[in-house]
């Protein structure tokens, strides 16, 4: 009995068996177990690596774009753009010359301008501010490249997948793009403009009436800072009424190329074509006009933007469709180029996880027992007031600035394509069409906008 338990207690501890032969088989056993498991870990880790990079490049290289357009010369800024060459012509193709479009917005076939062409030809002595950026990315991206189509032409072209008796399966079109969108970012505080209260000067012959003034005047200053960007969009039959919270903040009042900002071009569910031309970030006040202060200065930026349109940015290829979900259910967005909405630049400039993160929902007085002489509710409504004004304080030395943003969207090939690998890989998603999306922004000073919508008196004369 002794003997047995050692016996089992050996083999149970991983000791070796003294014959020989025995010890080989159970090392052929173990290996056999191990080796798929191995060679999984290290496919893996190649295809990680090689993913990695991948992105790690095209992230580079839109960092490269980014930078040279923010450093663009002179004669190379978003205003002096060719605007005949933004359209690309596959939306010429696609949306604008459809017969339903021209049906739907009662007008003819429209020609393709041979500067839309032209200037998506790196070789072709045409540059102006956005090829040039893109120009000078396809010159960084060895020893990768964009696939697909010529950026000048219509021709398309995708990823040819073969069964395993070589037939062909499926065409997969490559997403390869590079898409260029400019925004002129203001900061505006959405409030009656009585509501700014200026100090009162000194009287003359005070006592430190010097010192007293110097301060006055600071103070008016401030005041009047205030007071020239506030506006009050929210005002009884404003169209603007709910789009901006209420205080301080960044919106985006310009967006550049102007005749491709916006996704205006829908499907119905019923497969008819629709137009939504409510968007325009050039009339941010919404109303169809070009508004001005009484004086007849502008408090909106000019803009050659005729709606409907169906790109957003400038693009390369035309090979990247626009893929946010519409609000709308029950229609389908058809768009090309930028993923970023004025709206979604709007969130992300506005810090809200760092200046309005302390800020609780507002409190309803329906939510208590009490209604609005309810104590608790008087007590939510003033932290709620409190923390509101501490992040409003914050807010308004949010910068006014110009942002150039630069996306790029490329098809990635498995290196190995090892088949075992590929078959839990499909678990995700499908292997045969991995994008990566990379984008970068930078200031852009030459785009920044000062609107001011009225102008304060100046401080009383000492």
């Amino acid at each position: 009995m002794d003997k047995l338990l050692k016996a089992v207690l050996r083999i149970l501890d991983g000791a070796p068996r003294r014959d020989k032969q025995g010890q080989h088989g159970q090392s052929l056993i173990e290996l056999a177990f191990i080796t798929p498991l191995l060679i999984i870990m290290v496919v893996g880790i190649v295809e990680i690596g090689w993913y990695a990079n991948h992105y790690l490049i095209l992230l580079e290289v839109t960092r490269v774009g980014a930078r040279a357009g923010a450093v663009a010369p002179p004669d190379l800024v978003p205003l002096m753009w060719t605007e005949q060459a933004t359209i690309h012509p596959v939306v010429y193709r696609d949306v604008l010359n459809n017969a339903d479009v021209r049906a739907l917005l009662a007008r003819p076939a429209l020609d393709v301008p041979p500067e839309t062409q032209l200037f998506r030809r790196c070789d072709s002595g045409r540059r102006g501010f956005y090829n040039y950026i893109i120009c000078t990315m396809l010159n960084s991206m060895d020893p990768l490249t964009l696939r697909g189509r010529r950026a000048d032409t219509t021709d398309d072209v995708g990823k040819v997948i073969y069964d395993r008796f070589g037939q062909i399966q499926n065409v997969i079109p490559f997403p390869d793009d590079i898409v260029v969108s400019v925004f002129s970012v203001q900061v505006v505080n959405n409030a009656n403009p009585s509501s700014v209260t200026f100090p009162t000067p000194p009287a003359r012959g005070s006592p430190n009436y010097a010192q007293r003034y110097g301060e006055y005047k600071v103070r008016y200053e401030q005041q009047a800072r205030i007071f020239n960007i506030t506006r009050d969009f929210d005002a009884a039959g404003a169209p603007t009424a709910g789009r901006y919270p209420r205080g301080f903040s960044a919106i985006v009042v310009g967006r550049y190329p102007e005749s491709a900002n916006e996704c205006n071009f829908y499907r119905t569910s019923s497969g008819n074509w629709a137009t939504d031309t409510s968007g325009d970030p050039f009339d941010y006040i919404n109303n169809g006009n070009l508004d001005r202060r009484a004086d007849g200065v502008r408090i909106e930026l000019a803009a050659a933007d005729t709606p409907p349109e169906a790109q957003r940015g400038f693009v390369w290829t035309g090979q990247w469709r626009v893929q946010e979900p519409d609000p709308n259910p029950a229609r389908t967005r058809v768009c090309y180029g930028s993923e970023w909405s004025s709206d979604d630049v709007e969130r992300l400039l506005n810090l809200p996880n760092f200046l309005w993160r302390n800020v609780p929902s507002q409190p309803r007085p329906s939510d208590y027992p009490g209604g609005a002489s309810d104590p608790n509710y008087i007590a939510a409504l003033n932290a709620y007031n409190s923390a509101w004004a501490v992040a409003n304080e914050r807010a308004q030395f949010l910068p006014n600035q110009g942002i150039l943003l630069v996306e790029m969207h490329w098809m990635h090939d498995l290196l190995l394509n090892f088949p075992f690998m590929s078959t839990i890989l499909n678990f995700f998603g499908d292997i045969n069409n991995v994008r990566i999306s990379v984008w970068a922004a930078f200031p852009l000073p030459s785009m920044e906008p000062n609107i001011q919508y009225r102008l304060a008196a100046p401080p009383a004369a000492p």
